[in-house]
């Protein structure tokens, strides 16, 4: 496995968070980190990563009492690799993160990540802004930016306006 895992649990003091606690992580931890599972393992994050604040400390607060999954990209700090982070919560105290290394990713499949991105939307015909300020259909932008694919199609509310005569008596298609 490739990605990162980590299980930890907040650390309160007067119940405020202040720190939090790392639990168990896997192999792609120990080789991404060069530290051993036996480093880390129920240190806290201030400790193992040496840092004075504990990292995405706020982050992960947000996740732990709003029971609610976030998402981020972080980049290590003595290399140039960039992860996409996602953070479960899970029992009580305790969170998950999984972070997937996307810095060897070609350039497109980075430009095309849109997590957390501000999209321009034309508010009349739908046409989508790119990052070299050029308009297109919203259809085309997706179609570009996921690995999904678009058809196109007539809802029953559309179809019931455009096409009136195309409807039974139920408002539904007209079997051919």
């Amino acid at each position: 496995m490739d990605e990162i895992i980590i299980i930890h649990e907040m650390v309160y003091e007067n119940g405020s968070a202040v720190n939090y606690r790392i639990l168990d992580v896997n192999p792609a931890f120990e080789k991404a980190y060069n530290l051993s599972k036996t480093d880390v393992v129920n240190r806290l994050a201030t400790d193992v990563y040496q840092t004075i604040d504990p990292p995405f400390l706020d982050r992960y607060i947000t996740v732990v009492e709003s029971l609610q999954r976030a998402r981020f990209e972080m980049q290590l700090n003595r290399t140039d690799q960039k992860f996409l982070v996602s953070v479960y919560p899970d029992h009580g105290k305790r969170f998950v993160s999984i972070a997937t290394n996307i810095s060897n990713l070609p350039e497109s499949d980075q430009a095309n990540n849109l997590h957390g991105s501000l999209i321009n939307i034309c508010a009349n015909c739908k046409k989508i802004r790119d990052s070299e300020n050029k308009w297109e259909p919203v259809e085309a932008f997706i179609n570009r930016h996921n690995n999904v694919r678009l058809s196109h199609g007539i809802c029953p509310d559309c179809m019931k306006v455009l096409y009136p005569g195309f409807l039974n008596k139920n408002n539904t298609d007209i079997e051919t």
